[in-house]
C-alpha cells in the first residue's frame, strides 16, 4: 500500500462504574468520535507522529512513554510476518477527542493503528486478531486493563461487561440504540487508580453498606441492558436510571462539586439524564438528550466545561476509512 487512514471509536460508560471492579456489570458504548491513523510510505524509515500530543519519534530515537503500546504492537507485527525492523512507514494519529480524557483514547488509538497496520503491510485479518493485539497494548498503557476499551473499539456498538476470575465475559448487543449523548469535560484531572483506592477504603469500613450500592448498581446497569438492546427503547425511563445511578456515585464519594454543577445544569435544561462518566473525582459527565433539547443543553453547559462534545452510539467499530495502492 503507499497510504492508508483507519480509524476506531471512543468510548462511554454509561452505567455500573466503580461496581464493575466488584464483580457487578456495566454498559458501555461506541460512540462516533474517531481516533484516525494514517500511514503512508516513505523512504527507510519508521516514524510516529500524534498530532494531538505534538510527539514525533523516529526509530533511531528513545521511544517516548506516550509511543510505548504503538511500539508494542508495531513489535508484535514484525514477529507475526517475520521483518524486523518494519520501516518505511510515516505513522501519523489525530483525534475527535484529547488526548487522555477517559474516553478509552488509549484504546481507540491502538485499534486504529492496528487496522491501519495490517492493511498496510497487506496481512490477512480479522476482528477478533485485531482486539487480540490491542488487548497486549492496553497493557501497556494500563497493567491490567479490563479488555473493554480495546473490545469496544474494535467492534463497535453496545457492551455488556461483567468481571470474572474465569475471564471478563463481554456481551455485544446485536441492536444499536438511537440516542444523543452530551459529554462535559469538567477540567479536573483523573485519576483511575485513585478513585478506585478511595472506594475500596470506604468498603473496608462499611462492608455491607457499599455492596448493598453496588447490588443496586448491577440491577442498575441490567435494567438498562434490557431496555437498551431493543427497538424502541425508553429513553425517559434510561435517563431516571442515570439519575439514580449518579447519586449511588456520588455516594460512594467519586462525586465533586464541580461534576455536580455540570450535572445539575444538564438536568434543568432539559436532559433525560446525567451522571459522572468513568472513575469520577474528575474527567467527564454524560447527559441523556432529546433531539430538541441538544443545542440548549450545550449551549448552557460550554460556559461551565473545559470542552463539550456531542456524540452518538457507534456501530461500525474499526474500520479502513481510505486507501490508496502503489
Amino acid at each position: 500500500m503507499k497510504e492508508v487512514v483507519a480509524s476506531a471509536p471512543c468510548k462511554t460508560i454509561l452505567f455500573g462504574e466503580h461496581a464493575v471492579v466488584y464483580g457487578y456489570p456495566a454498559i458501555a458504548t461506541a460512540i462516533n468520535l474517531r481516533i484516525r491513523t494514517k500511514i503512508r510510505k516513505i523512504s527507510g524509515e519508521l516514524i510516529i507522529h500524534s498530532r494531538d500530543l505534538k510527539v514525533t519519534w523516529k526509530r533511531n530515537q528513545s521511544v517516548p512513554k506516550e509511543f510505548l503500546p504503538i511500539c508494542k504492537v508495531i513489535e508484535e507485527i514484525s514477529d507475526l510476518i517475520d521483518q524486523k525492523p518494519l520501516n518505511g512507514m510515516h505513522i501519523e494519529i489525530f483525534s475527535d477527542v484529547p488526548p487522555s480524557c477517559g474516553l478509552g483514547t488509549s484504546a481507540a488509538t491502538a485499534v486504529s493503528v492496528i487496522t491501519a497496520m495490517l492493511e498496510f503491510l497487506e496481512i490477512n485479518y480479522d476482528k477478533n486478531f485485531i482486539n487480540k493485539l490491542a488487548f497486549e497494548a492496553e497493557k501497556i498503557s494500563h497493567g491490567t486493563p479490563s479488555g473493554i476499551d480495546n473490545t469496544v473499539a474494535t467492534f463497535g456498538g453496545l457492551i455488556r461487561y461483567v468481571k470474572r476470575n474465569s475471564g471478563p465475559n463481554i456481551e455485544r448487543s446485536k441492536y444499536t440504540p438511537e440516542f444523543t449523548l452530551i459529554l462535559a469535560d469538567s477540567g479536573l484531572p483523573r485519576s483511575t487508580k485513585h478513585a478506585v483506592k478511595n472506594v475500596a477504603i470506604l468498603r473496608e469500613h462499611f462492608p455491607r453498606v457499599i455492596d448493598d450500592i453496588f447490588s443496586i448498581m448491577g440491577k442498575i446497569s441490567d435494567e438498562a441492558w434490557t431496555l437498551l438492546s431493543k427497538a424502541g427503547e425508553n429513553l425517559r425511563t434510561i435517563g431516571h436510571l442515570m439519575n439514580i445511578n449518579h447519586g449511588l456515585l456520588d455516594a460512594i464519594g467519586v462525586n465533586l462539586p464541580e461534576l455536580e454543577t455540570l450535572v445539575n445544569i444538564a438536568r434543568k435544561n432539559g436532559a433525560l439524564g446525567a451522571k459522572i462518566t468513568g472513575a469520577g473525582l474528575g474527567g467527564f459527565i454524560i447527559a441523556l438528550a432529546e433531539s430538541a433539547a441538544v443545542h440548549k443543553i450545550h449551549s448552557a453547559i460550554k460556559n461551565y466545561a473545559r470542552l463539550v462534545l456531542i456524540a452518538k452510539p457507534d456501530n461500525m467499530g474499526c474500520i479502513v476509512e481510505s486507501k490508496v495502492k502503489t
